[in-house]
Parts: C-alpha cells; sequence; structure tokens
C-alpha cells in the first residue's frame, strides 16, 4: 500500500503574498503560463507579478493545450533564461506549465519526448489553481491534446509541482457555469478513484472525505450559492485522490465528446458519470456506497440531480462514441469492476 504526495501545498487567502519566501527561492526568473484573460480579470496575476522582480508572462493558453502550444511556450522559456515555471489558471495552465518545464530542461527534446517513456527531468513548476475541478496542483500529470489525432491524454512523465498555492478568492469571479463545471470534474475524480481497481486505504481516506464535503455542496450548485474555499478544498483532495489510483471509465469516455464535439472537460465527464455508477451498483456494493456518501436516498435521485445541474448533451452519435471506446480496452480495467461492451453500450445510450 502505497500514498506518495511531494507537493507543498497551502491554501489560504492572500496565499501569494504569504509565500513570497517560498516562490522566489525557486529561481530568479520564471516563465508564467497562464491564459488570456481568466488570471487578469480575478486578480490572480497582478498578485503574482507585484511580489517577483523579473519574469516571462506566456498568456496563450487556452481549454485542452495542444503539444503544439507547449512547444511554442517552452521556446519562450528558453530564449528567455527562464529558471522555473508558474501555472496560473485552470488545469490547462497548470497541465501547459508542467509540459513546458520538461522541455525547457530537456533543449534537445521536442514535443515528441512527451509521450516517450524515458527518464527525464525539469524545472520546478509552481502551480496556482483559480478553478475548483482538475486537481493537477497535487498531481504529477498533464494532458494534453493533439488534435490532428483527435486525441487527448496524459503525457508519459510525472511532473509534481514543488509547491501549490491556492486561494478561493481567484474563484469568486468566475462564472456560474464555469464554477459547475469544474467542480463536476473534480466529483468524477472522486467517484472513479472511490470506484477504482488501485484504490487502497489512504485513497479512501480522500475520497470518502472529498465526497463528504461535494453532499453538503450539491443543493447550493444547483441554487449557485458557492462556497469557494471547500470547492477548492475539495478539488485539491480529489486531486489527491486520483494523484493515487488514476482515473476511470468516464474520463477515457469524456475525452472523444472534447476532441470531437467540443464539449469541455467537466461537463463530458459528467454526462457519463451516473451511468458508470449504474453499472458499478449492478456488480458490487461499492456503487452504492457513492450513493450514501452523497446523500442520495437512491439512484433516481443522483440521476436527477445532475440532470438538473448540468442537463443531457443530446448527442445522436452513440455508435461512433461506442466504437472509439472499444479502441480504449486498457482504460476498461481500471474500474473496481469488470467492464464489459454491454456496459460500454449502455452507458453512452443512457448517458446522452
Amino acid at each position: 500500500m502505497k500514498f506518495y504526495m511531494p507537493v507543498s501545498y497551502y491554501l489560504e487567502e492572500n496565499c501569494i503574498k504569504n509565500h513570497k519566501k517560498e516562490i522566489l527561492e525557486c529561481g530568479k526568473k520564471p516563465l508564467i503560463v497562464t491564459g488570456k484573460h481568466s488570471s487578469k480579470l480575478n486578480g490572480s496575476l497582478y498578485d503574482l507579478i507585484s511580489i517577483l522582480e523579473d519574469y516571462v508572462l506566456f498568456d496563450q493558453v487556452n481549454e485542452n493545450p495542444t503539444v503544439n502550444l507547449c512547444e511554442k511556450g517552452a521556446r519562450m522559456g528558453l530564449e528567455q533564461k527562464v529558471d522555473y515555471v508558474i501555472g496560473l489558471g485552470g488545469g490547462s495552465s497548470m497541465d501547459a506549465a508542467k509540459a513546458i518545464a520538461l522541455l525547457i530542461k530537456n533543449p534537445d527534446e521536442n514535443k515528441d519526448c512527451f509521450y516517450q517513456k524515458k527518464e527525464l527531468s525539469h524545472l520546478d513548476v509552481i502551480c496556482i489553481p483559480t478553478t475548483c475541478g482538475t486537481g493537477s496542483e497535487v498531481t504529477s500529470k498533464a494532458v494534453l491534446s493533439r488534435p490532428e489525432l483527435h486525441e487527448k491524454g496524459s503525457i508519459s512523465h510525472d511532473i509534481w509541482p514543488k509547491y501549490a498555492f491556492v486561494d478561493e478568492t481567484y474563484l469568486t469571479s468566475a462564472s456560474d457555469s464555469l464554477i459547475v463545471s469544474t467542480a463536476v470534474d473534480a466529483l468524477a475524480h472522486l467517484i472513479e478513484s472511490h470506484l477504482n481497481k488501485n484504490k487502497n486505504s489512504f485513497s479512501l481516506m480522500c475520497t470518502t472525505y472529498g465526497l463528504s464535503l461535494f453532499k453538503e455542496m450539491k443543493e447550493e450548485l444547483i441554487h449557485k450559492e458557492f462556497n469557494y474555499k471547500k470547492l477548492m478544498m475539495t478539488s485539491s483532495i480529489a486531486g489527491l485522490a486520483i494523484a493515487q489510483t488514476g482515473t476511470s471509465i468516464p474520463h477515457a469516455m469524456s475525452y472523444d465528446l472534447t476532441n470531437y464535439f467540443h464539449i469541455s472537460h467537466g461537463l463530458a465527464c459528467g454526462y457519463y458519470l451516473v451511468s458508470f455508477v449504474e453499472v458499478v451498483m449492478k456488480k458490487s456494493q461499492e456503487g452504492k456506497e457513492i450513493l450514501s456518501l452523497l446523500g442520495f436516498s437512491d439512484f433516481d435521485e443522483f440521476r436527477n440531480w445532475m440532470e438538473s445541474l448540468i442537463g443531457k448533451p443530446g448527442l445522436n452519435q452513440k455508435e461512433f462514441l461506442i466504437e472509439l471506446m472499444n479502441q480504449k480496452k486498457a482504460k476498461w480495467s481500471t474500474a473496481c469492476v469488470n467492464i464489459t461492451k454491454e456496459d460500454i453500450c449502455f452507458i453512452v445510450h443512457s448517458s446522452l
């Protein structure tokens, strides 16, 4: 049994200012990896640059960052001779920061190294999340897209952040739809880790507590009455869980909804989540644990809650999506029960 999490983690208001010393000790000139707008609107970028003596800004990250984008960011970092990387924003910015830190440290490599199993070091990475779903600030994974191949998934390298600085006030300027979508992603992390073949007592400690926190927030999400600190904490706890177990069926299926139909990641996971739990419930008592931990009296209440929160996508290309998932049979084995082709068909048809 194993639990590994080498990230120094802080959750508090004014987190960047309070931990200026730790940030500056990482180097003299960071590359700040962020998006074009949100970190400027929520004040996090200003808070960060106000404590830095020198920095380089790469603010070109959008949803579902590509390997080409990360290669571009690394070129900027190499040209400007940065010595550490800060990912500021949602999961896209933090994942891109990890990949960029790998390339800068290995200037003779190119984007192909992302998917090659070789030992490579990386620059120190600091993660500052401003959304409440990814958990990337406490995981070693970086999820990138290759649009030309219609592929999205984790790169082959473990890149743990050195520090995670979490300040719930940055979430207050996010749209309701973004908060809901990212919160559903965190819920997917908790459920997929709890119902994972790789779970152990330590990961279950995280998922049990995380699901109990989500139970307290589920009606608040419906009514858009958000507890920002609890949302950020739950997201990080969910990240701790998947850092030990990995994700499972809903995440694997969600990537096709994102790649082919441009559905946001959190919603794409959420659409498949309920039916995945239903499949597990038919084969194991573990599925019923999810309902109990979330405070649902029965499965229909869970399904109705999810549909009230995110609706249904109404897609007709079900057989196409089933065929895509049939090509990912290695991912089927991540669940705590045996998943069959019939189960995949059921999940797709009942979810969409």
